[in-house]
């Protein structure tokens, strides 16, 4: 289970034992399983400079063969502040010589340490494609019955991406091909989260789901050069990570969007005097554009 946590600006994420954070709803292994969906996607890394260039960046995000394991954890959300761990993964990258020259094999592992040999029901299965530089994600049998779902990958306690998967796009459907997970992906759902946290319920953030990537486009995304920030979580485990956030340029993107949803005309205004330290003087000029269209 994952509980939400407010301590001013920041979100947490915990994924525990259902002894050590409180019992919740579950659907049994025979109703979740015929219910469940299959999904997949994948994650493009940097495999040949040590030093990416922020092109490079816009695409893979941190990621790198200088990360030998990757983890992934999807989440259902219950409500506003309680999500539930419908699958996890782990996986482990060698080097293994060909002839003259090398290659890279993965082994994906069961959070209990048993390799897997074919993703299944709360088990998801990575596969690295060294002709691709990707990361393949394959998820049998996820739960439905989740308004919002939470795709978690990440290496470390800092090296992370992420992606939101809505109701919406399972209903009806037994397998789910997402694009790639991209850092783009990640600003949003940063974003979303951020935004969640201090919102009067799920429901209405959904709503606001759909109108941030209208907002915050590429373009703007871009401007940014955006790094993701910090993890702020003394208790990050692997098997069980908490993600802690409470930096200022996510806070005032979230306030910004706020504003102009209300007010588009005032918010040109407010974003004009936002100190260039926090946002470029290219990254303002483009919100004020933004500001004075539809969206």
């Amino acid at each position: 289970m994952v509980r939400f946590q407010k301590t001013f600006i920041f979100f947490a994420l915990c994924i525990a034992l259902l002894s050590g954070c409180g019992k919740v709803t579950q659907i049994t292994s025979s109703e979740s399983e015929s219910q469940g969906f299959d999904l997949s996607s994948s994650l493009l890394i940097n495999a040949t400079e040590l030093n990416p260039t922020a092109s490079t960046l816009l695409k893979t995000g941190p990621f790198s063969l200088a990360q030998k394991t990757l983890y992934v954890t999807i989440l259902g959300f219950q409500n506003q502040k309680t999500l539930q761990e419908l699958s996890y993964g782990k996986a482990e990258l060698k080097k293994v010589a060909r002839g003259s020259t090398f290659t890279w094999n993965s082994t994906a592992y069961r959070k209990d340490g048993v390799e897997l040999s074919a993703s299944d029901h709360t088990w998801s299965k990575l596969d690295y494609i060294p002709e691709q530089s990707t990361w393949i994600l394959d998820s049998k049998k996820v739960n439905k019955g989740f308004p919002l779902y939470w795709i978690a990958v990440y290496t470390d306690k800092n090296t992370y991406a992420f992606k939101l998967l809505e109701a919406k796009q399972t209903s009806g459907n037994k397998i789910v091909n997402l694009p790639a997970i991209t850092p783009y992906d990640t600003f949003l759902t940063v974003l979303f989260l951020t935004h969640l946290d201090k919102a009067k319920d799920l429901q209405s953030s959904q709503k606001i789901l759909q109108k941030l990537g209208q907002f915050y486009t590429l373009g703007i995304f871009q401007s940014l050069n955006y790094q993701c920030p910090t993890n702020n979580s003394s208790s990050f485990n692997l098997a069980q990570p908490t993600f802690q956030f409470n930096r200022k340029l996510e806070t005032e993107l979230i306030r910004i969007f706020e504003k102009a949803l209300d007010n588009p005309q005032k918010t040109k205004l407010y974003v004009e005097k936002i100190p260039t330290s926090l946002l470029s003087e290219n990254t303002k000029q483009l919100l004020i554009q933004k500001l004075s269209g539809p969206f």
